[in-house]
């Protein structure tokens, strides 16, 4: 039979095992904002644990209600983190008008969390800790729970909508379910509660099995990590012989010739990953590309799309693929970057790829229009990257 000394015992243990989950899937890709936002998520898991445990422990009431009040912000920042975890699983759901207003939104969860904490204000002990004595914060937590999981699924539609791929339709559903168990498990506690039937708040033991799904998932599944391929290219046009651990600048108004240059590296074997500013669909029937992977620079969210503003993922997605073995990374469209980020955000992205081609031993190709340069970009493109006469 649990008693009140159950959970003392095992919410540390959990809190601990939470932790070192977290680390390890943050160091499996530590460029990755899903591996990023894992952490924050198992760390605000943890730290619930740690709060319930001294609920349970404490005899003071005032002491008691300052530690609840606690557990209560945290949760709801957990919540808000969770939900952005969502938006990034399988693929990049954010829209450029919530990044811009990523401020506007931490300053809404800051608020709900100061709101929802200071909705208790008086609490009961039972045989198992510490309990609301009103029902106000139960409703008004019900309340943002029950928006968390309706949140959750009307995103999940939105994402099978585009995923045409049946795995990664299982996959985004099972992330969902994860990420929705430990509020669904908390709502279930309650209603037992309500309904007379007192059962020791074990909310810890959902949030470990929801940080091991989603945990496994992540590492398992790598999310965000592109398939390296091996495609036989037919070449029309021959260029001169690249050289491994260089990065070429291709100023031209036409993009062939870095094609070209491409294909004919994919020729002799070399696993190749192009992000493109052109569909993905017109450059495999202009170049017979069957199985190489594109990733699409496009502001609309998808399946194999990023968002131009989002050079942390152009870059967690370009090293990834280069340390996995020789490779050849082609970009498309770098006047498009430059036009989306500022110039000292673009040339770090471009100098991080770039030590990595000469640390990895792999090829970096990109190409600009320099009609749509000013004379200061191409000065310092060029000075950064070999250009190609």
């Amino acid at each position: 039979m649990i008693d009140q000394t159950t959970p003392i015992i095992i919410f540390p243990i959990i809190a601990i095992l939470e932790v070192v989950l977290g680390i390890y899937v943050f160091y499996h890709g530590k460029w990755s904002l899903v591996n990023r936002y894992f952490l924050i998520i198992t760390l605000l898991a943890a730290l619930g644990s740690l709060l319930n445990t001294a609920l349970i422990q404490l005899t003071q009431a005032e002491l008691a209600l300052l530690v609840a009040q606690a557990l209560i912000f945290f949760s709801v920042i957990k919540l808000a983190a969770a939900y952005y975890l969502n938006t990034v699983v399988i693929y990049d759901l954010r829209t450029t008008r919530l990044k811009e207003r990523w401020s506007w939104n931490v300053l809404i969860v800051l608020v709900l969390a100061l709101v929802s904490a200071l909705s208790a204000q008086s609490l009961s002990q039972d045989e198992f800790g510490w309990v609301f004595r009103s029902f106000w914060p139960i409703i008004w937590l019900t309340i943002l729970l029950l928006t968390f999981i309706i949140l959750l699924f009307i995103s999940l539609v939105r994402k099978t909508r585009n995923l045409q791929n049946k795995v990664q339709k299982v996959q985004a559903q099972v992330l969902t379910i994860a990420l929705a168990f430990p509020a669904i498990f908390t709502l279930f506690i309650w209603s037992l509660d309500l309904w007379g039937f007192h059962t020791p708040r074990v909310y810890g033991l959902a949030e470990l099995v929801s940080t091991m799904v989603l945990g496994f998932g992540i590492v398992k599944y790598d999310l965000f990590s592109v398939k390296r391929v091996q495609e036989n290219a037919l070449v029309s046009v021959r260029s001169p012989p690249l050289h491994h651990g260089r990065a070429y600048l291709f100023e031209a108004s036409d993009n062939d010739r870095m094609f070209q240059a491409l294909l004919q590296e994919m020729e002799m074997g070399t696993p190749a990953l192009i992000i493109c500013r052109t569909h993905p669909d017109q450059l495999r029937a202009r170049y017979h590309l069957l199985k190489t992977p594109l990733i699409w620079l496009a502001q609309s969210p998808g399946p194999d799309r990023i968002d131009p503003s989002n050079l942390q993922l152009l870059t967690h997605m370009t090293l990834d693929f280069m340390r996995k073995g020789h490779s050849i990374i082609a970009i498309e469209g770098l006047e498009f970057l430059l036009v989306n980020n500022e110039l000292t955000r673009v040339l770090k992205f471009i100098g991080q790829l770039r030590d990595h081609v000469i640390v990895e031993n792999a090829i970096l190709l990109l190409t600009a229009d320099p009609r749509t340069l000013t004379e200061k970009q191409k000065a310092i493109l060029e000075r950064e990257l070999e250009l190609v006469e």
